[in-house]
């Protein structure tokens, strides 16, 4: 973005110091509008590109719980490691028919109840 403010007069000098002091307030507001215009169009831009990926990864989502949903002799588990004991976070069909827990009661137990005991030691 660029401004161009311009004073002109028909005779070389007929602009004084006293002149431009009294043009200064606006060509300070000139440019703070400017500025705000570059900042609006800069925010807007990032705006954009952050609802295009907000979007773009809920598509790739949908498509990652349709494949999940379409594999049935599979499972696929998702648990949180980052603390001390491992817990289930998502549970997908294929796990419900090799575990045999349905979603809504295994989701946020540990991990651990899925193992033998012979492979927990």
């Amino acid at each position: 973005m660029l401004g161009l403010l311009r004073f002109d007069g028909d005779e070389v000098g007929s602009f004084t110091a006293e002149d431009a002091r009294r043009l200064e307030p606006l060509a300070n507001a000139a440019a703070a509008a400017l500025e705000n215009a570059r900042l609006h169009e800069t925010a807007q831009r990032e705006l954009d590109e952050r609802r295009d990926a907000e979007d773009a990864l809920k598509k790739s989502e949908v498509r990652l719980r349709e494949v999940l949903a379409a594999a049935t002799n599979v499972s696929f588990i998702t648990s949180d490691v980052s603390g001390a004991e491992a817990r289930i976070l998502d549970f997908d069909p294929g796990a419900k028919r090799m575990f045999g827990y349905p979603r809504e009661e295994i989701v946020g137990k540990p991990v651990s109840i899925l193992l033998v005991p012979e492979d927990a030691a």
